[in-house]
């Protein structure tokens, strides 16, 4: 988590590239640990600001954030399970929101069937 963690800061800094943060926030993609998975989609969102005036780049980090969350949305699900643990509710947030903000169309129908 710090690897990542100094990674962010070097990269707002200017002394990293900004692109080297996805394929260390993409290795954290099944960690179960809600502190390293938040930090690991945390760089995902660090790195809009970088694509915000290109489509093309935007949509591609999209589609990333999306293919990080994928597997811990579909663990955790959209509801909450009897004796699940603070981390797993954390992760299922961060997990849908990503999944949301990279506009699955399952995702984005069963959210507003639900809501």
């Amino acid at each position: 988590m710090c690897i990542l963690q100094d990674a962010t800061i070097l990269a707002r800094a200017g002394f990293e590239n900004s692109a080297s943060l996805l394929p260390l926030a993409l290795s954290l993609k099944t960690e179960t640990s809600e502190k390293v998975f938040g930090m690991a989609a945390g760089a995902l969102t660090e790195l809009r600001k970088f694509v915000d005036d290109n489509d093309a780049a935007r949509d591609s980090l999209k589609k990333i954030s999306g293919e990080f969350a994928r597997a811990t949305f579909e663990e955790l699900d959209w509801n909450e399970k009897a004796g699940e643990s603070d981390d797993d509710r954390e992760r299922r947030t961060t997990a849908l929101s990503l999944m949301m903000d990279s506009e699955d169309k399952e995702v984005l129908n069963e959210g507003k069937n639900a809501f």
